[in-house]
């Protein structure tokens, strides 16, 4: 007997589901080969397998209930360790050196200095004892000893240094600077003392800077230049500011003479300049120096603005008209 289309798919549904009734029915008039029969059979298998996948938890979910297991069980990253372990050490030798510079004073008086240098090409930060930050520029140094802190903090530059000076309203601290001397109690300023001249910019606070016998009370963007040939005391009013953006890599400079500004470039790029003529020192330069761009980018800049040329040749760069 022939089966119609709505018996069939009941016929497919009993004997999937074993219904007892109709059973035998199905079997006699239904064959496995039909293909009704057989597409029904996958979906049946199918369907489990959904179900389970329906059950499964989001990546999220498995996450959260698995972290808690393996963080009971760190693994030991032990060349992360050992270099948490160098620099514990160096910290730990560093103190002792400081600590048996401390205690030896107190057994024979003697004073000991140390004397902290920025390598050409680089910025240096340091914190000194009592709290104090000092920048130290390229190729520039900061001298003090063992008694820093104990009547008075006095320090010697030589070349430039940005101090954030921490207040003591008891303790002075004082930045020799060959035959200069800067007092303060609690500021934020910066030094040069180069070869040539000598030049401080206060940010914050007050100074007093005393050159021989003349002595500046000095207030915020005030700025002293002293010619070290003549000993000649000069002072006028600046962007303070501008002063402190070497820190982070920038100098802006205003009116600034080509020999001064070479200067600088030796220092930041670890390089010498040579004047090919001494008049093109005065060449007067104003704009900003990033040392984030090349030297070749720098000195095109320069060369656009003054009208000179730069020859490169080996490990010296010649300046000509």
């Amino acid at each position: 007997m022939k089966i119609n289309e709505s018996n069939k798919y009941e016929i497919i549904a009993s004997r999937l589901h074993n219904e007892e009734a109709d059973s035998a029915k199905a079997t006699s008039e239904l064959s496995e080969g039909d293909q009704d029969l057989k597409a029904a059979r996958q979906i049946l298998e199918v369907k489990e397998m959904v179900g389970q996948l329906a059950k499964l938890k989001s990546t999220e979910e498995a996450w959260a209930n698995i972290k808690p297991r393996l963080a009971d069980k760190p693994v030991i990253n032990w060349d992360r360790w050992l270099s948490y372990a160098a620099v514990f050490v160096g910290a730990v030798i560093l103190n002792s050196v400081f600590m048996y510079l401390y205690f030896s004073k107190n057994q024979d008086n003697s004073e000991v200095f140390a004397t902290v240098t920025s390598p050409r090409g680089q910025i240096t930060s340091m914190t000194l004892f009592d709290g104090t930050t000092v920048w130290l520029n390229s190729g520039s140094s900061l001298k003090y000893s063992n008694q820093f802190g104990l009547k008075q903090r006095e320090v010697t530059l030589d070349g430039e240094a940005l101090f954030e000076v921490k207040k003591d309203t008891k303790k002075s601290f004082v930045v020799n600077m060959d035959g200069s001397t800067i007092e303060v109690h609690g500021t934020v300023f910066n030094a040069k003392n180069y070869h040539a001249e000598k030049e401080v910019v206060l940010l914050e606070g007050k100074i007093e800077f005393s050159n021989r016998n003349k002595i500046v009370e000095m207030t915020p963007n005030d700025r002293v230049v002293v010619n070290k040939n003549t000993e000649e005391v000069k002072v006028d009013q600046v962007n303070g500011t501008d002063y402190k953006s070497w820190i982070g890599g920038k100098i802006n400079f205003d009116n600034e003479s080509l020999e001064n500004l070479a200067l600088s470039l030796e220092r930041w790029y670890d390089i010498e300049f040579e004047f090919e003529k001494p008049n093109i020192k005065a060449y007067k330069f104003s704009g900003v120096i990033n040392k984030d761009k090349s030297l070749d980018y720098t000195l095109r800049i320069i060369q656009l603005t003054n009208k000179v040329k730069f020859r490169k040749e080996a490990d010296k760069i010649f300046i000509t008209e």
